[in-house]
C-alpha cells in the first residue's frame, strides 16, 4: 500500500539524529482522507495532512503554517515527531529557518496567496 510506505518514510526521517533531518516539517497530502488514516499520519509524526484534491493556495498556507509556526518536537519512545496538541504556536521568523527551506519570501507566499 502506498501511503503505509510513506508513512514509513516519515518514521525513517523522524528517527534520524541529526535534528536538521528529523525536525524538517513534513506535510502530507492524500485522497485517503478518513479519520483513520489522518490519524495514522500524525501519529507517524507529520506535521500537516491535506486532504486532496487541493489547490496551490491551500498547500502554500498550509507550507507557510507548517514553517513559521513550529510546535515543539517530541522525542520517546512512543512517538516522534511534533507536538500534537494544538496549543499557541511558537513563530520562528524566516530569517532562522534551516538552509534551503526558504525557497520563497514570506512577501512572495503572501502574493501568491492573494492571487
Amino acid at each position: 500500500m502506498i501511503i503505509e510506505r510513506h508513512l514509513e518514510l516519515v518514521r525513517f526521517l523522524r528517527a534520524d539524529k541529526d535534528p536538521a533531518i528529523a525536525e524538517i516539517p513534513i506535510i502530507m497530502t492524500s485522497a485517503k482522507h478518513r479519520h483513520s488514516d489522518v490519524q495514522e499520519a500524525h501519529s507517524s509524526g507529520i506535521d500537516e495532512f491535506l486532504a486532496k484534491p487541493a489547490g496551490i493556495k491551500r498547500l502554500l498556507s498550509y507550507a507557510l503554517k507548517a514553517l513559521r509556526d513550529r510546535r515543539p518536537f517530541i522525542r520517546s519512545d512512543l512517538y516522534l515527531g511534533p507536538d500534537r496538541r494544538r496549543t499557541a504556536p511558537i513563530p520562528m521568523p524566516m530569517a532562522t529557518m534551516p538552509m534551503g527551506i526558504g525557497i520563497l519570501t514570506e512577501d512572495e507566499i503572501r502574493v501568491l496567496l492573494r492571487g
